[in-house]
Formats: C-alpha cells, structure tokens, sequence
C-alpha cells in the first residue's frame, strides 16, 4: 500500500462514538455467529447504516450501490474483515476496517449524465432486499384456486380470470408478483405516467398503446386490447425461442432475467424496451393492415405460447381447471381506468377486461396492481359495473386479495426479553416493522408518504384524520350515520381514500366490493412521523382536528370521551420526548419516565400535589414503607408513540403488554372491555423487555354528568388488574404483585368545579375486589379522578385552548343529529318506528285513542 493510499484509508475512518454506534447497529441486526450467506443477504442493510455513520460529515463518500447480480467487488473479503470486526473481542482498527473497506469507497457510478440519487438507492434497496416471506405468495396461489371453485359452486361462470391486488402503499404488491416470476411464467407490465416516479420502472410504450391510443373511442380501445393481447403472445413466444432454454424452470429464469435486466428508477433496461417495442410495432402493423382480430386468433396464440413456455406435456386444461400456466400483471394500471366519457363508465380497463374475456378457459391468470386512485377501480360493486353480464349476475368476478403480511422484515429481528428499551427505538429495529417499504426508505420521505404530498401549509381533512388514526388507533365506522361535514363523503368513499392514499391497511373487503374495513395497523415509524407532523409546521391543532374527525367521520359517540384522554396522553407524550431535544443519530425517539409524562400531563401545582401523594392501596406488609409518587416512578420508563386497539379483551394481560411496549405502543380497551379504557405500560426497576419488570397506567374514561363522588368506589373496583386479567396468580410474588400501578378515572363532565384527587379507601374492599384470606389487597396502587376539563388541570387543556375543549367534551350529538340534516325528517323518522319519543315515528301504525 503506498502513501497516498494509506492517507487516504486513514482520512476515512470514523470517529470512535459514531464507529461504536454504526457497530452496535449492525450486531443488533445480524447475530454474531451469521453465515456468510446471511451476511452477504443483508449487504444492503449494512450499506444503510454505513450511509447514517457518515451523514453530515465531510467526506468524498459516494457509496457503490449498483443493484445487480455480483455487483459488489470483494464480497468474500469484506465479509471476512466485517467478521473480525463482530466479534466481542474486536479492536478499533478491526471495526474501522469496515468502514474503510474499498467496497464502501468506489468512484461515484453514473447513470447517464447523472449519479444515483441516494432516494432512488432506498427504493431499489428495498425491492432488492431478500424476500423473507412466502405466505403472501402461497395465499395468492390459493385466492385463485378459492375463487374459480367458488364462483363455480355458485353455478356461475366467470367472467374473465383476473383479479386486482389491493393494500395501501409500501405492503409490497408489486414486488409479491416479482417474487411469483422467479417460478412462475409472468408477463410484466408497467404503466406509470411519465410524470410519475417510482421503481419498477414503467413501459411507456405501452402505456401510450393502451392507455391514450383509443381516444374516447370504446370501440376502438377493445380492438386496440385485442390487438396487443395477440401481439404479446407471439412476441413473447418468438422471444422464448430465441432465449432457447432447455426446460421450463429455465425459460421463467431467462425470461424474468431479460425483462430486468438493466432497469434503474428512470427506465427498463435496453432488452425489455426492445421487446415492447416490437410488441407495440407488431400491434400498430396489424391494426393499419385493418386485419380482425377474432376470439380463435387469440385462444391459437396464448396456446402456441402456452406450449413453448411449458414442457411437453399431454395434459389439457379443463373447463372447471384452476392451474395456471402462465401470468399477465399490469401495474400502476390505474392509468387504464379514466372513462371515455361524462356518461359513459367504460375505460381502456373494461375494455382490456373483455379481450381476457376471451380466455376464461385458458390456464392464464391477469393481476391489476395500482398504488393511487380509487382502490376499486378494477373491482366494483357488481351493480355499478359497465358490463350488463355482471350487473345482472350472469357472469361473475374473482374477488382481490389483499393479504401481503407485516413485519416481514422483523423475521430474523425478532425482539425477545434479552432486548431492551434502547434496542427498541434503533432505527434499525423499528424501520423493519410494519410494511417492507420502510427498510429501505425511512430517511427519505416517512412525511410525505403519510400525508400524500408535502402540506406544508395546512391539511385537508382527510390528512388530519390520517395523522390522528396513526396515532390513536381511530377506526372508521361505516355502519354509522355519517354526519355533515364541509367536504361530505360516504363512508366507504372515506375508507378507499385512507387506504389509497394515507397508508391504512386493507383488512376484508365484502362480496361484491359493497363493504370494505381498513385499520391505522402499528407502525412506530409512521406513528413518529406523524408526531412530527403534529410538532409543527402544518399548522396542526390537536382539539381543531379532533373536532374535524369527530364532525366528518364516523366515531361513535361512545368513544369520544376515551378518545379525548389518549390524545392529552399523546400531547403529554410527545410534550415529555420534546423536552429532551432530538434523538442521537440511529435513534427515533426518546424514553421517558412516568414522572416525566405526568409532568407533561398535568399542570405545575396539580403535579406538585401527585408527586407528594402515597399509594391509595397497598398489602398489610408494606403500609409502615409507602414511598411517595416521585420517588417509585421516577425511574419507571415508558415508550409510547402510538396506541393499538386490540379485538381480543384477553390480550390485555401482562404477558402481551410487553410486545405492546416493545412496538412502542400503548393499549386501548377492546369494544365492551369492561374495567378501563386504556393501559399504558412501563418498566420498572430497569429497560429489560422483561414481563416481570412490567407495569401499568389503568385508565378510565366517564363522560356522564351524572357520575358523583358515591360511583367513585364502584368504578375503581372495576379497575382491579386481577378482576379483569391484567393480571394473574403467575404475576404474584409472595403473594401479591410487587410493582407499584397507577389508576385514573377521568369524569370529563362532571358538575362543579374541576378538581384532581387522590382516592381514600374507608377499607381495602372500597378499591379492589380481589383480596387475600387477611380482607387485603393483591397488588400496591396510586388511585387519582381526575373530575372535569380544566386549563389549571391538564396542560393539554392549556394548549388546546380550554374552551375549544370543553366545548368538544361537552357536544351531545344524540339521534335529532340524525332527523336535523335530513331533507324529509318526518318521512324518516317514519322509517324508524318505535326508536324515539317523537309520535312522528309510530303515527303511521299506532293510535293512543
């Protein structure tokens, strides 16, 4: 190594906190006892954390991500250096001689008269990645085979074989079908607007063929369909033959090989540009000939193809068959949906849709696949269909599929009791929650993502709604009334719109596409995204967007009371995380203590008082030594960010609040939860992911008016952790649970003037209902009510300001909410015999006389 070498491998090392850290990043993903293989899989990982080490120093860094096969040079020694330098007894120049390795320093790489944008590195990172799950893959197969056989046990036909793949973005639809074309035949189509970006890269040429050559035409976009469709076959075929492969395994390698090859953010390699090109000229030459094209052309075609792509074989596919030989998929095929006219719903879609008609008998199988737009737009409800077949149930169409999974990423990641706190908020740890987009493409554009542009400025209501469900767990109830609101969508307009756009998860959707059920699913990263958002610049005012969501969309009225305490619980929050500044590179929020979010929740001279106060309940054994509020949860840490709720009342028990911690997540009451409304977790006496170290903030929310001081006893009764399984006989220790709770009971409209005191019990049977054979209770416990809404309370009050709350927490939006924004109140009210006190109701069919 001569001189200016060695200057220059020196000028690259780090500096020893950051070389630490970017260290400490990758031996918390990769064990120390990996493989080269698992190594070698998780390249583009260590490329990712090689980038955060260096940012913001002054370097000539350009990293080397060229993402095709055996692009990186000297895998086999840089694996060798990195581990040297993962074991425990690893020196500093053993870890800088990764950083420094000349894997990570080649010239900069040029595409064009540009170089790689470190944006479009993260996305073709992520698609690159190694796929770790293959259910997806396996349910898709299925979907196929369950909808051919149900359409068929209805006595039906199918109308063509093809469904569309709906989730919101990021869950990895496209990359599903890519991972389906490393063992099945599939024929990719992409048709991306030219001033659309994203990875893969759209064919252009046939988006213009498709999508714009028919004009407003219906007639000449189906023969356009029929023309391309035929062209595709053959095309593809001459293609197959010319790859001369010797069995089918090795025609779908060649062929997936091809199509990709050479393919970045900007455009399709040269090969695959060539060939659709050919395909589109074979297309255009046809139709200027003005030749026919007819059902038996196109049946001869796909067999022909069907013959060369499969080995020789003779077995024929029968009517009722369910295999597939060969795949089709158009994505970003929204570009295909825009009707012809005012009046008339058909589109370049429908008419592509009746070419495949074609082929209902044929062992193919068509995917649609669209990140934007109406998720519906290739599978309506029946009665809304242009084709008068399916509007009258003559012919039907498979259904989509939207199960693509979680978490996949966190397969070889997997959190467990030896974990802590700190691992936990690595950005390395929660990046890979949550949908698969994320792991590659944090850093550049989590915003963006969740609010569908920028906004900058202000948010729609629809952005609003998309920051707090990420946030509080607010799911959209389409079996209720929704009221007037300035910009009135129906209900499952608004569902389409959230999964479409604002990255909430598709969860069922009902026959005929009529009903669909979306949900704000746990993604810490998101969640942190949208405390961002909330933190400042958009304007963003917790109680104004509440009263959006609550006026515009559905929320029963039943949960508004909960829903007012967890977001002060989340103003309080991100108030306690805010104070610490910004996290240390790698890390995406802080922790915090109890103390400190009560601190954040409740007012100067209100938190005085609490941190004074000594347990409400406590065992016999421990009454001479009750420590006070500050000094128990002083060290009681906490990480929350967003909450789950679940649909199960038995997972909240102590064994899976710890997994509720580790997402970053606090708990909300399944529906009819009895006891509380809310559990928020904590560790105590360390940051081990331990359940024995685990406790909990009970809470519970009243909204009646007519809630006294005498119900007081009652309603903490119902809060005993052991009455409701929060707790068990496993959870005890000598007999009684040994770390210190919480419980609060907020009565939001309570008469008189707003107070915040800690409970007196005449006996322990006052507070609990579980005891020991002594009348004592099982576990130690401050107990607080928190009565009415109050600026010299709660300092979310404070911010809100106080009147815009208490004007929230005191609306009643009863059943005349329903009969005042309707046109004909009393023909409705007709339509709702016997469910109000108004005779306009029964007059139709009842007479007191």
């Amino acid at each position: 190594m001569d001189v200016d070498q060695a200057s220059l491998i020196s000028s690259r090392r780090l500096p020893v906190e950051r070389l630490n850290r970017f260290m400490d990043l990758l031996r918390f993903a990769i064990a120390p006892d990996a493989s080269d293989q698992e190594i070698e899989d998780e390249l583009a990982l260590i490329y990712g954390r090689f980038e955060v080490a260096y940012r913001g120093l002054k370097t000539d860094y350009v990293s080397q991500i060229v993402f095709e096969e055996n692009a990186i040079r000297e895998k086999v020694d840089f694996i060798n250096v990195f581990k040297r330098a993962a074991r425990a007894d690893a020196t500093e120049d053993d870890c800088q001689a990764v950083v420094t390795h000349s894997v990570f320093w080649p010239k900069p790489v040029l595409k064009g008269a540009r170089s790689i944008e470190l944006e479009e590195i993260a996305v073709v990172n992520s698609w690159n990645a190694k796929f770790v799950y293959d259910a997806p893959l396996y349910g898709l197969k299925r979907h196929i085979t369950r909808e051919i056989e149900l359409i068929k046990e209805r006595g039906k036909k199918v109308y063509a074989r093809y469904c569309s793949i709906v989730q919101s973005s990021g869950m990895g639809k496209s990359r599903l079908i890519d991972e389906l074309s490393k063992k099945d035949f599939v024929i990719p189509i992409n048709l991306r607007p030219e001033d659309s970006k994203g990875y893969p890269p759209p064919d252009h040429e046939l988006r213009r063929f498709l999508a714009l050559g028919g004009g407003d035409n219906a007639d000449l976009a189906y023969s356009r369909a029929c023309h391309f469709m035929l062209a595709l076959f053959k095309e593809t075929a001459i293609l197959l033959n010319r790859l001369d492969a010797p069995n089918r395994a090795d025609r779908i390698h060649r062929f997936r090989e091809y199509m990709s090859r050479g393919q970045d953010m900007t455009s399709t390699g040269k090969d695959r540009k060539s060939f659709y090109e050919g395909v589109v000229a074979r297309a255009n030459g046809s139709m200027n000939a003005h030749r026919g094209v007819d059902a038996n052309q196109l049946r001869e075609a796909f067999d022909n193809l069907k013959n060369v792509v499969n080995d020789p074989s003779p077995r024929d596919l029968r009517p009722e068959d369910t295999h597939v030989d060969i795949y089709v998929m158009f994505d970003e095929a929204h570009s295909l949906t825009n009707p012809f006219s005012e009046h008339d719903s058909r589109s370049p879609f429908t008419e592509l849709r009746r070419t495949l008609r074609v082929f209902a008998k044929k062992p193919i199988w068509t995917f649609f696949l669209s990140t934007t737009g109406k998720i519906t737009q290739f599978s309506q409800p029946r009665s809304a269909d242009p084709s008068n077949h399916i509007r009258r149930g003559e012919l039907l169409t498979p259904g989509p599929y939207i199960y693509l999974g979680f978490d996949q990423l966190m397969e070889t990641r997997k959190i467990s009791k030896r974990n802590t706190l700190e691992d936990v908020t690595l950005l390395e740890c929660v990046a890979h929650m949550g949908r698969p987009l994320w792991g590659g493409y944090y850093d550049h554009g989590d915003n963006e993502k969740l609010l569908c542009g920028p906004g900058s400025e202000g948010l729609s209501d629809a952005q609003t709604y998309a920051v707090l469900s990420q946030r509080l767990a607010l799911d959209i109830d389409t079996s209720q009334y929704l009221l007037p609101s300035a910009t009135p969508l129906t209900p499952t307009e608004i569902v389409h719109e959230q999964i479409s756009n604002h990255m909430r998860v598709c969860i069922s959707v009902g026959k005929g596409f009529e009903s669909m059920r979306a949900v704000a699913s746990s993604e810490p990263i998101l969640s942190e995204a949208a405390y961002l958002v909330m933190k400042g610049g958009h304007g963003f005012s917790l109680p104004v967007a509440l009263e959006k969501v609550l006026s515009g969309f559905a929320v029963s009225q039943g949960a508004r009371g909960e829903l007012f305490v967890a977001a002060w619980f989340t103003w309080a929050r991100d108030h306690a995380v805010g104070r610490k500044g910004d996290p240390s590179d790698g890390v995406l929020c802080h922790t915090f203590s109890v103390k400190e979010l009560f601190q954040s929740l409740f007012s100067a001279s209100t938190i005085r008082s609490i941190l004074k106060t000594k347990p409400s309940l406590c065992p016999q054994k421990e009454k001479e030594n009750q420590p006070l509020f500050e000094k128990v949860f002083d060290g009681a840490t906490m990480h929350f960010n967003h909450f789950v709720k679940p649909y199960e009342h038995d997972v909240l028990a102590r064994k899976y609040l710890i997994r509720f911690m580790a997402r970053g997540a606090a708990a909300l009451g399944s529906n009819c939860q009895p006891g509380f409304d809310a559990v928020y977790p904590y560790l105590y006496g360390g940051i081990d992911l331990d359940m024995q170290k685990l406790g909990f903030i009970i809470v519970q929310v009243k909204n009646d008016p007519d809630i006294s001081r005498s119900d007081f006893n009652e309603l903490f009764k119902k809060m005993d952790p052991f009455k409701y399984k929060l707790l068990d006989e496993s959870d005890k220790k000598d007999g009684t649970f040994p770390i210190p709770i919480i419980r609060i009971l907020f009565t939001l409209s309570s008469r008189g003037t707003p107070t915040l005191e800690r409970m007196k019990y005449d006996s322990p049977l006052d507070g609990a209902m579980t005891l020991d054979i002594n009348g004592q209770p099982l576990f130690t416990s401050y107990d607080y009510v928190c009565s009415g809404v109050s600026s010299d309370i709660l300092l979310p009050v404070v911010a809100g300001p106080p009147d815009k709350w208490e004007a929230l927490v005191n609306k009643r939006v009863g059943w005349d909410a329903l009969f005042k924004s309707s046109n004909e109140d009393e023909i409705l009210r007709s339509q709702l015999p016997s469910t109000g006190t108004n005779e306009i109701h029964d007059r139709s069919w009842w007479n007191d006389t």
